[in-house]
């Protein structure tokens, strides 16, 4: 590889936009190099290690159990408001209830009372008939 291509992968790599392929490439042709920039990437090469097989696997099954713990919770919450809200709905439900049974009452005893004719008291006329001093003899009338 042509050392102008090595410097504009090394440019690549320390601006942080090579790929994995560039950086292999990279690690490769920089070690068979005898400068400070090849012992490096030999040391890198030594210390780069592979995931052990299904650790990706391992990983998501613990980020799904995470999410799934989540959601439980949630759902009591939810639960537990919901029986709030319907046990309030009752308690003001039967309270308003009891307020329209005594106004329904109250407008049944005025209609009752409204279908009687108030009647004034009758005028009371006396019509002395005899009058003596121990006796006095009189008729009344009602209009």
């Amino acid at each position: 590889m042509k050392e102008e291509s090595i410097k504009k992968l090394k440019e690549k790599y320390y601006a942080g936009s090579t790929s994995l392929q560039e950086e292999k490439q990279l690690i490769q042709e920089s070690s068979q190099e005898d400068s400070s920039t090849g012992r490096i990437a030999s040391f890198l090469k030594d210390q780069q290690q592979e995931a052990p097989k299904g650790f990706n696997d391992e990983l998501w099954e613990s980020f799904e159990e995470k999410i799934v713990e989540e959601k439980k919770p949630s759902f009591w919450i939810w639960s537990a408001a919901a029986s709030i809200v319907i046990v309030l709905s009752f308690y003001f439900f039967n309270l308003y209830q009891g307020n329209v049974d005594e106004i329904h009452k109250q407008a049944l005893l005025e209609e009752a009372k409204s279908m009687f004719i108030e009647q004034e008291e009758p005028i009371k006329t006396d019509k002395i008939l005899f009058e003596d001093e121990t006796l006095i003899v009189y008729t009344s009338t009602e209009n």
